[in-house]
């Protein structure tokens, strides 16, 4: 009992959840009160367990002569109940990712100048959260390598932000970008686009990213915003 207890707990279970669900198992079809005899809990405290179990998959309530009949479903459809903890907590690490992006950005500012380095899966991750939580409806971009994850956060930030303006400096033309719905696309090849870094230009922030490897800069510093916008601009009009 005690290690089925542990186990069950592992799945977001209360100890007493585990109980009723455990007692439910043994007697089959059965009331609250002989649940609440058998887990060892107060009838109310049962009733309020079982219903919270029922919205989980858990358990099933039938009603036959006006009377009700409560029943544990069987211990397969933990694993229902698993994968609901595993969405939720990938939910949860991915807020956390981008509350880290919000947290070293800021701290940033401080220590380097408006600049941020993100490296690693995980770096990229809050990364690419500060790309699409960024307020811009235009993005200048020089050096894209079109790749696709690239494009997913283009996508992302056009869907939160509704229609996309993006006007791209590089050496192969956008062409298959360009049917993404409410992305409107201009293009202008440039030499230049072969260096090893794609540069992302926002009017808050400025996003650059390594072509060969899992590294990318956050610029934050309002200057270095204008230096590198104005840049983009002088290739742009050439």
């Amino acid at each position: 009992m005690d290690t089925l207890l542990y186990e069950l707990k592992k799945l977001g279970l209360r100890e007493k959840e585990v109980k009723i669900y455990l007692a439910g198992l043994e007697l089959g079809l059965t009331s609250i009160k002989q649940l609440a005899e058998r887990a060892g809990v107060t009838r109310p405290t049962a009733y309020q367990i079982v219903s919270a179990l029922k919205k989980r998959g858990l358990f099933l309530e039938t009603k036959e002569a006006n009377r009700s009949g409560f029943a544990a479903q069987p211990p397969e459809t933990l694993l229902g109940l698993l994968r609901m903890e595993e969405r939720a907590l990938a939910e949860r690490e991915r807020e956390f990712l981008r509350i880290i992006g919000v947290l070293e950005s800021r701290y940033a500012l401080n220590q380097n100048g408006g600049v941020r380095r993100y490296h690693g899966v995980d770096g990229m991750n809050a990364l690419k959260e500060r790309v699409i939580t960024a307020p811009a409806k235009t993005i200048s971009i020089i050096g894209s390598n079109h790749s696709k994850e690239r494009a997913v956060w283009l996508r992302d930030l056009q869907k939160r932000m509704g229609n996309l303006n993006v006007r791209e400096l590089s050496l192969a033309s956008p062409a298959k970008k360009s049917k993404q719905t409410g992305i409107r696309y201009e293009w202008k090849k440039n030499p230049l686009a072969a260096n090893p870094s794609e540069v992302w230009i926002m009017p808050d922030r400025v996003i650059v990213i390594a072509k060969n490897r899992a590294e990318g800069y956050l610029l934050e510093n309002s200057v270095l915003i204008s230096l590198v916008a104005a840049f983009f601009e002088a290739l742009w009009n050439r």
